[in-house]
């Protein structure tokens, strides 16, 4: 089945507070190990109360969920780089809120992830999370949750969309290479270390680029 078929049967729209529980759920289900090692076991709430308020850069404001036959089958989670500027305050201090105290020994691993991998730059769109739920995997739906993002991008100025994708997973890294990113070929690490154990993870910046980009427009 073609995308224009896929398109037909699967509608992508913007997200609501109602999504939340989804949003959280899919945010995790896209880097399972790495964020509760990064963040701790209270992560999985901690998403989905972000999720469902505003202003910071778990919120469904940068979400939009692709349903098919009623069901949420799959989230996008994205934003420029302005955005990303503007809410990282925020959403520091709600995740500390949402996590507890316990996330003042996680400072320094915090600071370290960010300097590797999250740095977006002000006409970037950044992707962050994409994930579909297990049952609806393989008919193409990350593909076009992506180039839903791709339009929102140009409509918002980006002159370039990029990611950070774990260099294990394969499946990821070959959907973007056919969707045209290109990776930098630098292996980015992150070391995350808890009581005795120590995990190291590993990610490739990977961009797709947009041109010039285009006059800023409202989300659809």
């Amino acid at each position: 089945m073609g995308l224009e078929e896929m398109e037909t049967e699967v509608s992508i729209r913007s997200a609501t507070p109602n999504d939340a529980l989804h949003i959280g759920r899919l945010t995790l289900a896209s880097a399972e190990e790495f964020l509760p090692a990064l963040f701790g076991p209270r992560i999985a709430h901690a998403l989905g109360r972000l999720a469902a308020g505003r202003g910071t850069l778990f919120s469904h404001e940068h979400a939009w969920v692709a349903e098919t036959g009623g069901a949420v089958a799959g989230m996008l989670l994205g934003y420029t780089g302005r955005e990303k500027a503007s809410q990282d305050p925020r959403t520091g201090a709600a995740l500390f809120m949402a996590l507890g105290p316990g996330i003042l020994a996680r400072l320094g691993r915090l600071m370290a992830a960010r300097t590797a991998v999250s740095f977006v730059a002000p006409r970037e769109f950044y992707l962050s999370n994409v994930a579909v739920y297990p049952e609806f995997q393989g008919r193409g739906i990350g593909a076009l949750l992506i180039g839903h993002a791709r339009r929102q991008a140009a409509r918002e100025g980006a002159q370039a969309i990029v990611l950070d994708v774990e260099t294990d997973n394969d499946g990821a890294v070959r959907l973007y290479g056919r969707l045209g990113f290109r990776s930098d070929g630098k292996k980015r690490e992150i070391e995350v270390s808890g009581g005795r154990r120590c995990r190291r993870f590993f990610f490739f910046r990977m961009t797709l680029a947009l041109g010039a980009g285009r006059t800023s427009g409202s989300r659809s």
